[in-house]
């Protein structure tokens, strides 16, 4: 999947941008088996963004995501240098619109579920949202991935799935795949634990579920003072039943 399989959006006030980023200039890399990364960062300016990956409706297979589908996006995710409020996030029943507002938490999209990797200044974490117009509800506990170790540059590898059922109902779930136990690489399947479910029944559907069918992925930088605020992502993938 190449960069033009993805709709690029950016909003706030900064100048954000992303690159082809080798994996050998990448500090305390865990993904070093592979060449290239997406960078996006900030480039230095004081300012706030956000920028967000839709798989492109020009993509040729991008109609296979319909509104009746089950869906799945996952993705290798680190985050460089940055403050408490910076963020990667992956994301499935979005719309299109991205905000460009500092006072909302809609970190990837304006409506849809979205996984966030992040840190409270202590350890690394996980949460699930899901935001609309009303602003956002987090969608059970937050999941600690790494307790004590807030370092840089440490890799974590997430998994968001929307599943509708036959009966109307829908699921979310979250999972993580122990890099350090099952690296990433070609010849490596790996083993997806379930952190998290949330069982969306007939009553909340028509009101709750959105009714959109992007997937995608995207980060947030708050502003940085002058300094690059960075976040990683690699091995993207995007499934569909």
């Amino acid at each position: 999947m190449g960069i033009a399989d993805w709709d690029i959006t950016s909003g706030g006030d900064a100048a954000m941008t992303h690159d082809a980023f080798q994996h050998t200039n990448v500090p305390v890399d865990q993904l070093s088996h592979d060449v290239w990364a997406r960078r996006i960062d900030n480039v230095g300016d004081t300012g706030f963004g956000r920028m967000q990956f839709l798989y492109g409706t020009g993509a040729p297979s991008y109609a296979d995501f319909g509104i009746s589908k089950d869906v799945s996006v996952r993705s290798a995710m680190c985050l460089g240098l940055r403050n408490s409020g910076h963020a990667l996030a992956l994301g499935a029943r979005m719309s299109a619109g991205i905000s460009s507002d500092l006072t909302d938490n809609k970190l990837l999209s304006e409506d849809g579920y979205q996984l966030r990797l992040f840190e409270n200044g202590t350890d690394w974490r996980m949460a699930l949202y899901r935001v609309n117009s009303g602003g956002e509800v987090q969608l059970g506990s937050t999941i600690d991935l790494a307790t004590g170790v807030l370092g840089d540059y440490k890799w974590f590898h997430l998994r968001l799935d929307f599943l509708l059922q036959p009966n109307g109902d829908a699921t979310i779930q979250a999972f993580t795949n122990d890099i350090g136990v099952n690296p990433i690489n070609p010849a490596n399947v790996p083993t997806w634990g379930a952190v998290w479910v949330k069982v969306i029944d007939e009553d909340e559907l028509a009101v709750s579920v959105p009714a959109y069918d992007r997937v995608g992925w995207g980060g947030q930088v708050d502003p940085g003072a002058g300094a690059i605020y960075e976040g990683y992502m690699d091995w993207t993938e995007c499934w569909h039943s």
